[in-house]
């Protein structure tokens, strides 16, 4: 037992030698503090008393029971890792850095304004109006008519003020 400090602190670790005979070196096994650790009856006190069908706890069984298997660290990967040893990599040797390109999601793109038109009384109407370049004034109780719609390139000479 012993203490190391690394990441700004101290840590409690313990030293143990392999338990195969042959292997050479030492393992270092960083521990908590009791402060550190939860009570386990105040953490496990807020989950209720069910009772448990029978058929719904097989089928628990039998689904842990398949997807079981030996940890294999193998495969796993500490993908932060290795990108960042190719950016580290990429910059000693002047390269550019190796991007990952994000992944595209294609999904079907609904327009909402096609049903929302299909749904407007007057719709016929104000379709009209724009397609002439003239939109019709929506505000309630407005009794300016028709307005001419700003072009692309040129100004109507009005100023818009923000609410």
């Amino acid at each position: 037992m012993g203490k190391i400090a690394f990441g700004g602190r101290e840590h409690l670790v313990a030293l143990a030698a392999p338990k195969d005979d042959k292997l050479a070196g030492m393992m270092a096994y960083t521990l908590r503090y009791a402060e550190e650790l939860r009570d386990p009856a105040e953490y496990f006190r807020e989950i209720k008393k069910v009772a448990v069908d029978e058929d719904q706890l097989s089928l628990a069984k039998e689904l842990i029971k398949r997807k079981s298997g030996k940890f294999a660290p193998e495969r796993f990967k500490d993908e932060y890792e290795v990108a960042l040893r190719e950016m580290v990599e990429a910059k000693v040797k002047h390269a550019p850095i190796p991007r990952e390109e994000p992944a595209r999601k294609t999904a079907k793109v609904i327009n909402l304004m096609d049903g929302a038109a299909e749904e407007c009384a007057g719709c016929d109407e104000a379709a009209a109006a724009k397609k002439k370049g003239v939109a019709r004034s929506m505000g309630t109780g407005s009794k300016k008519g028709l307005t001419l719609v700003k072009s692309a390139g040129g100004k109507t000479g009005r100023s818009r003020k923000s609410a």
